[in-house]
């Protein structure tokens, strides 16, 4: 038996992660991985999303210093 995977509409992203719609778009810009299956209909795949969040926490932000470069 193949495991697909989850797929995710845009209401339970934004539930899952917490913040509003608009943050989602701005995540999608910033490179939030989403499958268009059509001109308006997308979806997510909940590895990707929580792979993603894991990648994005563990960087320094954009202007901080890193843990290796702190004097």
């Amino acid at each position: 038996m193949e495991n697909y995977p989850v797929m995710l509409k845009t209401d339970e992203v934004v539930r899952m992660l917490r913040i509003s719609r608009g943050t989602l778009f701005r995540y999608i810009d910033q490179g939030l991985p989403v499958h268009r299956l059509s001109r308006r209909v997308i979806r997510f795949d909940q590895a990707e999303v929580n792979a993603w969040v894991r990648n994005r926490c563990s960087a320094p932000a954009a202007g901080q210093p890193d843990d290796e470069n702190v004097a």
